[in-house]
């Protein structure tokens, strides 16, 4: 009884708690771990807690060492979540010794070696728990900026609910006759998704993964991998990567092309991926991080529950942990200007592994 070491063997049963909690996202599965291992070159810390041979929890995290950030464990890098994650039917007594027993752990590799903080991106499980009572564990909580997330409804009820504003949107959409489709193979996604991601990530002033990263997502996790595209007049214009992991559906990149934003692709995608997923009867719709006023406008017109958004620290030696999120920090400030302006869009996807191996996100 106790935390392991992950090992492939009990690969399925991990995968299946993941499945099983609401709050599990692709980020959990174990197919993420070879994929950033294989890109990125990150160590990994996978660890499960057993009990009479049953997983009762799991932790996912990858070491990272950064000159801009420090040393430090994170839960998960180049994601919005992360953290410990617990069976479902477990007690909140039998949960607290999990957690108790897992930050000696965690503390002890910590010491050993010498890195810094354990850094877990908004770990719903734990979040669920009383702030006071996360901060007398010993952890620190940053509240960074918002999250959205909608109960999925039926399509014709949404509808009415929407703003007429919107709805005229949406016609206007459907007027042009766009089409939105699902991509099937991997070189379509080289072909009809990677393009509309790079000008989306230079538009935006944000590092771009390389193919790489995306290949290996297809690769590893396709059974809850959904890629969709919208097709204007046979040429692709937006598109969306989606996650499925039990009963939610989770947005994790949105990408456009900026010349067509006329025909409204972005609202069309959204209102056929809402009808998907109600048809496949998915319950709820996981819209991610708000961090800017354009965000938090497009996500709330379509009636999504917004709330804090925190990352969560375990500090033994009192670390002051940089928030890379500050407005003085480099990222916020040089790398934007860096990718918009300067750097030829051929190039954005070299430079941009290393920089998103650098920072994580």
């Amino acid at each position: 009884m106790g935390w392991e070491l992950y090992d492939d063997s009990f690969s399925s049963q991990w995968n299946q708690l993941v499945e099983e909690n609401p709050h599990g996202r692709f980020i959990h599965l174990t197919g993420f771990k070879k994929v950033v291992q294989k890109c990125y070159g990150l160590e990994p810390i996978y660890l499960a807690y057993f009990e009479k041979n049953k997983i009762l929890s799991l932790f996912p995290g990858f070491f990272h060492r950064s000159f801009l950030l420090g040393k430090k464990i994170i839960s998960q890098p180049f994601s919005e979540y992360g953290g410990l994650l617990f069976r479902p039917d477990l007690s909140a007594e039998k949960k607290l010794i999990i957690i108790a027993e897992f930050l000696k752990m965690m503390e002890k590799i910590l010491g050993i070696k010498r890195y810094g903080a354990l850094e877990m991106r908004h770990p719903l499980d734990l979040l669920e728990m009383e702030a006071s009572e996360t901060e007398t564990l010993g952890f620190e909580l940053r509240k960074l900026f918002r999250r959205s997330w909608l109960e999925i409804e039926a399509p014709e009820n949404l509808w009415l609910r929407l703003d007429p504003k919107e709805r005229n949107i949406i016609r206007k959409a459907q007027a042009y006759e766009l089409k939105f489709e699902p991509i099937e193979d991997l070189e379509s996604l080289r072909k009809k998704f990677y393009p509309l991601y790079l000008r989306t990530m230079k538009r935006l002033g944000s590092p771009a993964h390389p193919f790489l990263y995306f290949s290996g997502l297809w690769q590893q996790l396709k059974s809850n991998l959904q890629v969709f595209i919208i097709i204007y007049k046979a040429r692709p214009v937006a598109a969306l990567i989606v996650w499925a992991v039990g009963r939610t559906v989770h947005i994790t990149d949105m990408v456009s092309d900026e010349r067509f934003f006329y025909v409204k692709p972005n609202d069309l995608a959204i209102w056929a991926f809402l009808n998907w997923a109600y048809n496949h009867d998915f319950k709820i719709f996981d819209f991610g991080p708000v961090r800017y006023r354009g965000q938090e406008i497009f996500k709330k017109k379509w009636l999504l529950t917004v709330d804090d958004y925190y990352y969560v620290y375990l500090t033994p030696g009192k670390l002051k942990v940089k928030n890379i999120f500050s407005r003085n920090s480099m990222v916020t400030q040089v790398a934007p200007f860096l990718w918009k302006f300067l750097l030829p869009l051929p190039v954005t996807s070299i430079i941009g592994r290393y920089f998103r191996r650098e920072i994580a996100l």
